[in-house]
């Protein structure tokens, strides 16, 4: 749980201090407040205006991926995607390719012991 980038052991360490400074009574008055706040702040204009804004720029970026046809673009570029990998095609052309390649053979045995039996000049 993340609330303003708040997470659950802070609001709860932060409700602890609330409770120990204001006590049991207190503490439901200011809860009573912050309610009583929010509920005026979420029937004032501003609020009004922050959820007009919210719903236009929603209702505009609905209707520039309608127009442009991104819904289109994304089907085709996931139809046509770039291998990676872990593709199993290219792992098979990786290990043909590698087979292909001739690896230098060390000396045979028989040279190496005409090697040593010579002198060298």
């Amino acid at each position: 749980m993340d609330f303003l980038g708040i997470g659950a052991l802070e609001l709860f360490a932060i409700l602890l201090i609330a409770l120990l400074v204001l006590g049991p009574k207190g503490l439901v008055d200011a809860g009573g407040k912050l309610g009583g706040l929010w509920r005026k702040f979420r029937m004032s204009g501003v609020w009004q205006a922050m959820q007009g804004s919210r719903r236009a720029v929603n209702k505009m970026a609905s209707e520039l991926i309608e127009t442009t046809e991104l819904d289109e673009i994304r089907e085709e570029l996931a139809k046509a995607r770039i291998p990676t990998i872990d593709d199993e095609g290219l792992a098979q052309r990786l290990q043909k390719r590698r087979s292909s390649i001739v690896e230098p053979q060390p000396p045979s045995d028989e040279k190496q012991s005409e090697a040593a039996k010579s002198p060298p000049s």
